[in-house]
């Protein structure tokens, strides 16, 4: 089965951290991060880290009966 990239990633399985802004410093106490700690990225939710689009219980490839 052929699985296309993320929409939310682009395929790299993580986003930029949105509480540091990409920068891997909490902008308040200037020390790492608590939220991506201090690497600036976190995992991506909708793919779960892989970078692959996964199938929803929407997609009518599933069958749930």
């Amino acid at each position: 089965m052929w699985l296309r990239r993320c929409f939310y990633c682009e395929g790299t399985g993580y986003l930029s951290c949105g509480h540091c802004v990409g920068s891997g410093l909490d902008p308040d106490t200037k020390e790492a991060c608590p939220y991506c700690a201090g690497s600036s990225k976190v995992m991506c939710t909708s793919c779960l880290c892989t970078g692959k689009q996964l199938a929803t219980e929407h997609d009518p490839r599933i069958d749930p009966f």
